[in-house]
């Protein structure tokens, strides 16, 4: 930031994620440093949960843009999105919060003295047309970008009834995340002859659990 005969007065030194590249604006740091305002050493954030309940939780958000209340936003055109719509009650407040691996963005709308912004408005038809606006303008020509996959890992294919991981047969199963050391209990975990309440599947269908 600059004052008006062109001096710095600041430099954002924003922290990172230890490990990762600065961006661009923070690159150009050494480029711009003056007398007045020398580099500063990059910040390192804190990591203060496990990387994996990261990514399992992004992995949950995209579904809210793949098939959820932030479907709209499949009209940019990309695979690296996720988020989450909001809406208090009667309306008075909406907010949609999305990101990528490289940028986030969260929109509120309402009033300065609360009322409601409509009976039928929510965070998904006032706060995400407006972020899809700016996002659409940050994000063109960029391309993908997907946050790597932890160690740790699982992915398996869950029984919707029971939650259990699906044997071959399971129908309507479903793939899902989970952390290596939490994984659901299989199938096979039940007595032959034993019944899953609500299950579509037989005892005797019971099988160890499939890794993918």
């Amino acid at each position: 930031m600059d004052d008006r005969n062109g001096k710095p007065l600041f430099h954002a030194n924003p922290a990172r994620v230890p490990g990762s590249k600065p961006s661009e604006e923070n690159a150009n740091l050494a480029v711009n440093a003056t007398d007045d305002l020398p580099q500063e050493e990059p910040k390192v954030a804190e990591q203060i949960i496990d990387e994996r309940t990261a990514y399992i939780m992004t992995s949950m958000l995209q579904d809210v843009i793949k098939r959820g209340t932030g479907r709209r936003a499949l009209a940019l055109g990309r695979n690296d999105l996720a988020g989450k719509t909001g809406t208090t009650n009667d309306s008075k407040d909406s907010w949609f919060s999305g990101y990528n691996a490289d940028y986030v963005t969260t929109v509120w709308s309402g009033f300065d003295q609360p009322e409601s912004l409509g009976r039928h408005e929510y965070g998904g038809t006032v706060a995400l047309p407006i972020w899809m606006s700016y996002m659409g303008a940050a994000l063109k020509d960029r391309p993908s970008h997907l946050p790597k996959e932890p160690k740790g890992i699982l992915t398996l294919r869950v029984d919707p009834v029971s939650g259990r991981a699906a044997t071959p047969s399971t129908p309507d199963a479903y793939f899902e995340l989970f952390k290596s050391e939490d994984s659901p209990p299989p199938m096979s975990e039940f007595e032959p002859g034993m019944g899953i309440p609500g299950s579509p599947l037989p005892a005797d269908e019971m099988a160890p659990i499939d890794l993918f």
